[in-house]
């Protein structure tokens, strides 16, 4: 284990570039409401925990992105020319990975571009993209999505 050389007491000073997201995803239990979780959340497990070891009441699950994500809102669903894609990912889960897989600059290949959802977030944040699709019906979702 590495230890950190900081005296007693000292707070510690967040990176100026910020964290990396988290490379655990947390998800609410099935009978978690919006008034809160159920005894069996991993959210609320992680929250407990958290505030027991840190000491701050803070909770911890801030630090993990929380999954919930349904299929691509119909928004995020290019149709052109009556063609349209089965499979469209959601923009949000594709922002998530390429945070955390990317730093602006790198390259990501995407060899099932679709209709260009992880293209679309790898310009967002700024991150070289070659995207690759074999049907050619799906080029112009591509073009679609890419143009705005």
């Amino acid at each position: 284990m590495l230890a950190i050389d900081r005296p007693e007491g000292a707070a510690s000073v967040p990176h100026p570039e910020g964290r990396l997201p988290g490379n655990v995803v947390l998800e609410h239990a099935e009978y978690c409401t919006d008034d809160g979780c159920s005894a069996m959340c991993i959210v609320l497990a992680v929250d407990e925990q958290g505030c027991a070891t840190r000491g701050r009441g803070e909770a911890a699950s801030r630090f993990y992105p929380i999954l919930h994500h349904p299929k691509a809102a119909r928004a995020e669903r290019p149709i052109v020319d009556g063609v349209s894609h089965p499979t469209v990912k959601p923009r949000g889960v594709m922002d998530w990975l390429v945070a955390l897989a990317c730093r602006p600059g790198d390259t990501v290949p995407d060899m099932f571009a679709g209709t260009g959802t992880t293209l679309e977030a790898c310009r967002a944040a700024g991150v070289h993209s070659v995207g690759i699709e074999r049907e050619a019906n799906y080029i112009p979702l591509i073009h679609e999505r890419l143009k705005s």
